[in-house]
């Protein structure tokens, strides 16, 4: 069930060792950079297997 939120519990246990202790919107403002920062690295490499995609493809023959 916590597999797919590894990320996040990494991260909030790892600030929680060093802080002691946080409050709901301190977890809730982790929660969301953790996020935030995966979808963004998601994007990036999708846009750069586009790009790929892209430069390996042949252009079209001219006339049609």
């Amino acid at each position: 069930m916590l597999t797919p939120h590894r990320d996040v519990l990494i991260v909030l246990s790892t600030v929680l060792r060093i802080r002691r202790t946080l409050d709901g919107a301190e977890i809730d403002e982790i929660i969301r950079d953790v996020v935030a920062r995966k979808v963004l690295t998601v994007e990036h490499r999708r846009r750069a297997e586009w790009r790929k995609t892209g430069v390996a493809a042949s252009p079209l023959p001219s006339g049609m």
